[in-house]
């Protein structure tokens, strides 16, 4: 697909079966030379083995770490190369290892509350957090009763709402075929509902639909905002309009079996879960997408670690998209080689996307409106995957050794940094026109902005070392002229991701959405408590309170936030007391 891969550099070893442009031969080499720097690293590590050091315990992990380019098989992306797939399979294989998996752990919210720079304002009680959800004061809140109007399930309203599913919830995780889905929706509003799959999903997709609304684009409000303004940006739940159709779907969910579209139905009740708040219940669901799904995989005479006996099942396209998004999903998927290293469209999507431009004012059928959209969420969902994929790379080389070697090598840090700038410049310069974003401006566009705040976030995330580092180095301790300026950069990132998400509408990343305001907060904090080493963004105090108030926002009546904001809670009185 040379239209769509082509314009997306990736960060994996090259396959020779996929069709690339003059652009994507030229990311392909930039990549390969950025490899062959990070194997100049291993020879060098492996040199100085036999030598004393005084960190021995934490460089073994590097030095006997497969290269980049071969990765050892439980890697999540190693076995999405052809050629790596038939070279694993010829030599000896090697069995995944825990600390083989990507260091998500370390990129949560709650390992802040060990940073030894907070520890003199975090409660006692929540230094041993390391999940908020799996911490002993949690519970889960519970479903919500139907509104006082009494309003349940409108069935004359199935193809309404599916058609709003398609439009605002659909195009940033096309799991499903849309066309399929409107024809289930027809069926069951003129034949009413069964107890079968396709009324589960037309279910599950009109839940999604009353919960979710219009995009809302991030505003630059004033520093502190207005009451209009934070008045403004509270909308109405909908979960009580949204909850019978999705208790309706989960009495049909027990009869569900291993097919692509009870697959689906797993992923939509995912998604859902996230939008009402309850992470726990929505974990649930995802274990359960990708059990069956590996099940489907292996009914189908698919094994792990060994190329795909069949490369084009009937609903190929579906199980793709499903793959990856139980992939991305931190599953145990990882073993499974899937053939493909993106997605494919449904056929004829992306042709002629941008010939055929549309004039001020001129008429477009819902048809094609929807056409317009899912053009763009294909897009944004090829980019968003394409980042990820060079994320999880750069996070692991940084993060799988944790804030002792970020201590001992902070030249490393700063290298991994420009190299991380470089990477993402790529990906951004190579973005679609129909997703492409300033970066010192917000886009007009959801798509953009959505993908505007992944570079923010992959920023923070190679920003973040180097900013714990200056926060706790020891007078002795080098620190480079430009440490204290990424560190500053790492500042701004945060004080920006609490102001613009704060904004934001509800939807199914809101939940994820109030841990990184929760973790820019932590940030901000840790500044103001160490004004010796780097000074605080200017009004922190109004950023921290914003927080609080963004936090509680969202806690309304449930428990999936109340282990967070009291915490931040805390940390902001005492510094209002302390000024």
């Amino acid at each position: 697909m040379p239209g769509t891969n082509s314009r997306i550099p990736m960060s994996y070893p090259f396959d020779p079966h996929i069709e690339m442009g003059d652009e994507g031969l030229e990311d392909a080499v930039s990549n390969r030379q950025i490899l062959d720097r990070l194997d100049e690293i291993k020879e060098i590590l492996q040199k100085s083995n036999d030598s004393p050091r005084p960190f021995s315990d934490v460089e073994p992990m590097l030095t006997n770490t497969e290269a980049p380019q071969t990765p050892a098989a439980g890697s999540p992306w190693t076995r999405f190369s052809a050629g790596a797939q038939y070279e694993t399979q010829k030599g000896s294989q090697v069995q995944p290892h825990e600390s083989e998996r990507l260091p998500f752990a370390t990129l949560r919210c709650e390992s802040l509350l060990q940073w030894p720079a907070l520890s003199i304002i975090i409660p006692s009680d929540a230094r041993d957090i390391d999940s908020f959800p799996l911490s002993p004061g949690y519970k889960e809140s519970s479903v919500q009763k139907p509104n006082s109007t009494g309003k349940g399930i409108d069935e004359s309203s199935f193809v309404t709402l599916c058609r709003k599913f398609l439009a605002r919830v659909h195009p940033r995780n096309p799991v499903l075929d849309g066309q399929q889905l409107m024809r289930h929706a027809r069926t069951t509003e003129e034949n009413g509902l069964k107890w079968d799959t396709p009324s589960c999903l037309v279910l599950l997709s009109c839940a999604l639909a009353e919960y979710t609304g219009f995009w809302i684009k991030p505003n630059e409000y004033l520093v502190p905002p207005t009451q209009e303004q934070l008045r403004k940006r509270d909308d109405p739940d909908q979960g009580p309009r949204a909850e019978p159709y999705y208790a309706a779907a989960q009495k049909r969910m027990g009869l569900l079996g291993n097919t692509i579209e009870d697959i689906q139905c797993f992923v939509l009740a995912t998604i859902f879960e996230k939008f009402a708040f309850r992470p726990l219940r929505a974990w649930y669901y995802v274990q359960q997408a990708c059990s069956r799904l590996e099940i489907h995989l292996r009914q189908r005479g698919e094994r792990p670690r060994v190329p795909f006996r069949q490369n084009n099942p009937a609903d190929y396209h579906l199980e793709q998209r499903l793959f990856w998004t139980c992939f991305r999903a931190e599953s145990a998927l990882e073993s499974f080689s899937y053939p493909e290293p993106l997605q494919t469209p449904p056929e004829g999507l992306l042709a002629g996307t941008e010939q055929t431009p549309r004039s001020e004012g001129s008429y477009i059928d819902q048809d094609e409106e929807q056409r317009y959209v899912d053009e763009r969420g294909w897009y944004y969902y090829l980019s968003e995957i394409s980042i990820r994929r060079t994320v999880d790379e750069i996070l692991n080389l940084l993060y799988r050794n944790g804030e002792e070697y970020w201590m001992k090598h902070p030249r490393y840090l700063i290298r991994q940094y420009h190299g991380s700038e470089q990477q993402i410049s790529q990906w951004h310069y190579h973005l679609p026109a129909a997703v492409q974003f300033e970066n010192d401006k917000l886009p007009e566009e959801e798509f953009a902005s959505a993908l505007q705040g992944r570079a923010s976030l992959w920023q923070e995330y190679t920003l973040r070392p180097i900013f714990y580092y200056l926060l706790h180095c020891h007078q002795d301790d080098p620190v480079f002229p430009q440490m204290h300026t990424l560190a500053l950069k790492e500042l701004d990132i945060c004080a920006k991701m609490i102001y613009r998400l704060s904004f934001q509408g509800r939807h199914g990343g809101t939940w994820l959405i109030s841990r990184k305001i929760f973790l820019g907060a932590c940030i901000v904090l840790a500044a103001a408590s160490n004004p010796h080493r780097i000074h605080p963004p200017h009004q922190w105090q109004m950023l921290i309170e914003l927080a609080i108030h963004t936090l509680e926002r969202w806690a309304d009546g449930r428990n999936s936030e109340t282990c967070v904001s009291p915490s931040i809670s805390n940390k902001a009185s005492t510094y209002y007391i302390i000024e």
